[in-house]
């Protein structure tokens, strides 16, 4: 069974928490185990924040899309923007890991590391659209396995 949630957003970095906190009530609805929800947290949040402040560049009129799609054990997560400007220019930088003391830059280096895959691409016609994908066990799944091995 395919489970879809599609949301949308200003393109304003107020939404954030928001953004978080149905990123959670997501993963825990599709019955997600507590560190793949972590991963998905954590990278969705960072797509968010790529998408208004670099895609959309903070124009408040301009909206943000968040599709999440469970099927057969995978977990995808689109966020789509306006694209002002291809955020795909700035990939370069995301190989490795920025220094703790930067002030911003890890967005796309966090997604790389939590998702099992990603891509991002801008149409000129659309906007950027990061797609990433999550290998995702179910809570009861991971629990039977540790009670069959005690």
């Amino acid at each position: 069974m395919t489970e879809r949630i599609s949301v949308q957003f200003p393109s304003d970095i107020k939404y954030l928490d928001l953004v978080y906190s149905i990123s959670k009530q997501i993963c825990s609805h599709m019955n997600i185990s507590e560190r793949k929800s972590h991963f998905v947290i954590v990278a969705v949040s960072e797509g968010f924040t790529n998408a208004v402040v670099h895609g959309n560049c903070g124009e408040t009129e301009r909206m943000v899309a968040v599709i999440y799609e469970k099927t057969q054990g995978i977990l995808s997560v689109t966020i789509e923007d306006e694209g002002v400007v291809p955020i795909k220019e700035n990939m370069g930088c995301c190989k490795q890991m920025p220094q703790a003391d930067d002030e911003s830059g890890r967005g796309l280096s966090l997604i790389r590391q939590f998702a099992e895959e990603f891509t991002l691409v801008n149409d000129p016609s659309k906007g950027n659209i990061l797609a990433m994908q999550f290998h995702v066990e179910n809570k009861s799944r991971v629990a039977g396995e540790i009670n069959r091995e005690v």
